[in-house]
């Protein structure tokens, strides 16, 4: 379903849990309660980076705040610099009033395509308590009793206007986009005529290094270049994105000598300068010593009269003590295990065709195979939130689990996993008339994991423990069930 997000309010009570907001007061919320997306820059080349941060600013003492929508960044590599696990939070001054402001998340975004690209935007639903008896939002007394109302804030719609890339790239462009230097290393350096030698280009900088293809090779009969084995390390420098793209290759030499491997060529579009620029590797001296050929072998000696015909005796007779052949018992055709074998074609085709209709139900029904992947995916989700709780790390831990059972949860009903939270999972689960104590488990699940995300309170090993194994069993059990 595909809805116009334009027009909506930025802050408003979510109807599930009942309005009793009058217009005054939401717009009083509005003025005290805000999300908004900062980007560093709001015009960029295509292939240049964009930071875009998240920063929520309140002045109430809200609960209970978790993600709602989580954009989806169409239109952009995205890479993720900053994700809170916890509300840290900082004093403002805005327009002359202090705000309690927390940092959400912080981006990296590269844009694919020139126009206008529009952000959607993010959702964050939290808790506003509300006083009991109330002459204003903000004039209650502290002492009386109290409830809370269920508020969505959502940031603002951006839009960032992508320049395509300017005409006139030199020769061996493949599109990297950023400020990058490149560097080779060969070992060893002294070798004999068909040996291999390893060879690493190395190309570091500041930019999306997913984006930056291989370095052109040098075209030379010196050498036979194999295909390279790549990988990448990324880095945050500062609110930049960047790293290090290593490409190891194979090379032997093929010819002796002092040879020379001529350099490695990177063409990069640079922003800063809006211009192109080409860098290459300082060229590596190699000696390499002549190879020993192997002996030629000599003639085949010519056999004798004598020796041609012992040879041919030897091979006419080679059982001449056997002058009958034994009855060995019941024929072939005759044995049980052999009719059993011819059976094995007919089976291994209907286990073809079988195999080829599931594969076929796996590409064209979306529903069907996600329902497939969803125990596999959240063992692997369960698997790292072991490792987590190993490591001790109470944040990351509880953000797995959570992560496990919700995309489990998705992956059943064939709903999108970013906007399933505790709530609308229970309720899919009532409808789908799921037993009861599973229901209050699953809601139990979420809701622990949703106070130790975002709570200061220490959580001790034994409850992570105890949370994996109430996890776990509960996957395997909704998974039979649904």
């Amino acid at each position: 379903e595909v809805v116009k997000a334009s027009g909506r309010s930025r802050t408003r009570p979510n109807p599930s849990a009942g309005s009793t907001f009058s217009q005054s007061d939401l717009q009083e919320i509005e003025e005290n309660l805000f999300l908004e997306a900062i980007p560093d820059r709001a015009s960029v080349y295509v292939g240049e980076q964009t930071t875009l941060t998240y920063k929520l600013y309140m002045r109430y003492n809200l609960q209970n705040v978790r993600y709602g929508h989580i954009p989806t960044f169409t239109g952009f590599w995205a890479e993720t610099l900053h994700d809170a696990q916890r509300l840290d939070l900082k004093r403002e001054v805005v327009d002359g009033r202090a705000f309690n402001t927390a940092l959400l998340k912080r981006m990296a975004l590269f844009p694919t395509t020139a126009g206008k690209q529009t952000l959607e935007q993010l959702e964050v639903i939290c808790d506003l308590p509300i006083p009991s008896r109330t002459r204003s939002l903000f004039d209650f007394d502290p002492f009386g009793a109290s409830r809370s109302q269920q508020i969505t804030v959502r940031s603002s719609v951006l839009k960032i206007d992508v320049k395509p890339l300017p005409s006139g790239a030199p020769p061996g462009f493949g599109g990297a986009v950023g400020r990058y230097q490149v560097r080779a290393e060969a070992t060893p350096t002294s070798v004999i005529e068909g040996d291999p030698i390893a060879l690493k280009v190395t190309v570091s900088g500041v930019g999306n290094l997913n984006g930056v293809s291989e370095p052109v090779r040098p075209s030379t009969g010196s050498f036979r270049f194999y295909d390279p084995k790549v990988s990448l390390e990324s880095e945050k420098r500062g609110n930049r994105l960047g790293g290090r793209k290593t490409f190891e290759y194979v090379v032997i030499p093929q010819k002796a000598g002092r040879v020379r491997i001529p350099p490695f060529l990177l063409v990069f579009f640079e922003p800063g300068q809006a211009r192109y620029e080409t860098v290459e590797t300082a060229p590596i001296a190699l000696v390499v010593q002549p190879g020993i050929k192997p002996a030629q072998p000599g003639p085949t000696p010519l056999l004798s009269r004598e020796e041609v015909r012992v040879l041919g005796e030897d091979i006419r007779y080679i059982k001449p003590d056997r002058p009958a052949l034994v009855d060995q018992g019941t024929l072939l055709h005759q044995k049980g295990w052999f009719w059993a074998l011819q059976t094995l074609p007919f089976l291994g085709g209907l286990g073809i065709f079988f195999y080829k209709r599931h594969r076929e139900r796996l590409q064209g029904d979306v529903a069907y195979a996600r329902r497939r992947r969803s125990r596999a995916e959240a063992n692997r989700r369960l698997s790292e939130a072991a490792r987590l709780l190993k490591a001790g790390e109470s944040s990351a831990f509880h953000g797995e689990i959570y992560r496990a059972l919700a995309q489990f949860l998705a992956d059943r009903f064939n709903q999108p996993a970013a906007g399933l939270t505790g709530d609308i999972a229970v309720e899919a689960l009532v409808e789908r008339r799921v037993s009861e104590d599973l229901v209050k488990a699953v809601e139990a699940v979420f809701q622990r994991c949703d106070f130790a995300r975002f709570a200061s309170a220490q959580i001790t090993l034994e409850s992570m423990r105890s949370l994996y194994e109430q996890s776990e069993a509960l996957i395997g059990k909704l998974g039979r069930e649904i």
